[in-house]
């Protein structure tokens, strides 16, 4: 009898397998997805601001502090507002709503995110505000006060490196136990630069050079003096952390593109758009710091090499001090600050006016869509059943998990036609022998996901058996129960006419 029941169960294998066509008519309607590679502008934020904090909870991005007004300079006067404002970003309702402040105003702080909450950094303050309570509470500050440091998560501890003064320490702070302990120093100073995490290790990326070069004032890449573009004695260079032997390592990235004093490295996940690491930069920053023009590029980590010019859009605004996160692999570029430059002016040339530079907040939100965006397939996979696996009633739950949302779901049983459901199902009345099933997903765009096709065996159908047979057996017990008790009377009854 087992020998038909696999044979049986091979047949239903051979004809599922030739009926997946049939299992790929999903029945989602779909939409385009947005034109990649192009800039989109969202709702801007209710507070205008520059060097501020932002971050991501639970598909909500948050904007934390910074400054509000603009400065001038090369005049000696220097003008601006720290802010404390928090305000939270919808993109589903694409609007921005105010929440708690933080204790203290606060800008060019470090911002990263563990256990869903937003972990503040400063130079003699560490802040955490949790968005479900909308509440702050302090923590250890740093041992050593830095200010302008950059802050990442990895296997559970925030590393902050960065910021001034003695840019090259490496503190680490512990969440759980609110402690901090210094771990290896990077090897060299970086000017201008920025990190991310990538499989599990610290990618530090910036412009090098030799400490008394930095000391002479000469290595800004670009850099104009009485008409002539001096020399660099600056390379690009990406520093490699790896936190599980506390090692540094070098690789050299080719030419002088990030010499820019403002870059931003940030990575897509791979579920909504193809896996990529992408840089924004300002090529143009050395030449002229109050520059505002900024490029996103790609990085290919095995080859260390960029892909950039033509290949990707420009920022469409003209603005510096912004904040950037990544929210389901969209780029947002939040705030910053756009200057004008005032020295070179026939109007203050001729007035005796003092030389200045003036810088207004922006409020503008702008969103990047990477290439590919909307054409990566959802993934789904069975995880009640194991394949090969035996069960031995005739009902078996299907259970799938997805790693994201999608507009229909549905399964394939023996090459049947799909049935459409709305979450995890329950698979009734299987007969004895082989089964089949495969769950298909659609996402809003119209891409289609499969699971694995997932083959078990239904040994036995013992349930409603065993059903019956604990009826019998309850009633045999209650019959038994009653002629013990139809005898104890008659034999009381006995006594009493006795």
């Amino acid at each position: 009898m087992r020998n038909v029941c696999w044979a049986v169960g091979l047949m239903v294998v051979f004809l599922l397998i030739c009926s997946l066509i049939d299992g790929l008519s999903v029945l989602g309607a779909s939409v385009s997805p947005p034109e990649e590679n192009t800039w989109v502008e969202v709702a801007s934020m209710q507070q205008a601001r520059h060097t501020f904090g932002a971050a991501v909870v639970e598909g909500k991005i948050y904007a934390i502090g910074g400054v509000m007004s603009g400065y001038q300079r090369y005049s000696g006067v220097h003008k601006s507002e720290t802010l404390n404002t928090t305000e939270m970003y919808d993109p589903v309702a694409n609007n921005w709503t105010y929440k708690a402040p933080m204790p203290t105003p606060s800008s060019g702080f470090a911002v990263t995110v563990f256990e869903d909450k937003i972990y503040c950094i400063g130079d003699s303050y560490t802040l955490v505000y949790d968005p479900e309570l909308d509440a702050w509470e302090n923590k250890t500050a740093m041992p050593l006060p830095r200010g302008v440091v950059q802050a990442h998560v990895v296997d559970g501890q925030i590393y902050v490196l960065m910021g001034y003064p003695e840019d090259y320490l490496n503190w680490v702070y512990d969440p759980l136990t609110d402690s901090w302990s210094q771990r290896a120093s990077m090897p060299d100073g970086f000017h201008g630069y920025s990190y991310v995490v990538y499989e599990d290790k610290l990618y530090v990326i910036g412009a090098y050079a030799e400490p008394s070069y930095w000391e002479t004032g000469l290595a800004t890449n670009g850099l104009v003096s009485d008409g002539e573009v001096l020399t660099p004695k600056v390379s690009s260079m990406v520093q490699v952390y790896d936190p599980a032997i506390d090692v540094w390592s070098m690789v050299a990235v080719g030419d002088n593109l990030l010499s820019s004093r403002s870059v931003f490295l940030l990575s897509t996940s791979g579920i909504y758009a193809p896996l990529e690491r992408y840089i924004l930069y300002n090529p143009y920053d050395n030449a002229n710091p109050l520059g505002n023009y900024f490029e996103l590029g790609l990085f290919d980590w095995a080859s260390s090499g960029w892909v950039y010019g033509e290949s990707c859009s420009w920022l469409s605004s003209w603005r510096k001090g912004f904040s950037v996160v990544v929210l389901d692999d969209l780029v947002y570029v939040l705030g910053g600050y756009t200057a004008r430059d005032a020295r070179y002016s026939s109007v203050n040339v001729l007035s005796g006016v003092p030389q200045y530079a003036v810088a207004v907040a922006s409020a503008l939100v702008e969103c990047y869509v990477p290439f590919g965006y909307g054409r990566v397939a959802p993934e789904v996979s069975v995880l009640s059943l194991e394949d090969g696996g035996e069960y031995g009633f005739g009902d078996v739950p299907l259970e799938f998990g997805l790693d994201r949302s999608v507009v229909w779901m549905g399964y394939s049983l023996d090459g049947q036609a799909n049935v459409t459901v709305t979450g995890n199902v329950t698979l009734s009345e299987l007969s004895m022998g082989v089964h089949a099933v495969r769950v298909f997903v659609e996402d809003e765009y119209g891409n289609v996901g499969a699971s694995d096709i997932v083959t078990f065996s239904v040994v036995s159908v013992s349930f409603p058996v065993l059903s019956v047979v604990a009826v019998v057996g309850v009633g045999v017990v209650v019959c038994a129960c009653l002629f013990l008790l139809l005898r104890k009377y008659r034999f009381i009854k006995s006594l009493q006419t006795g």
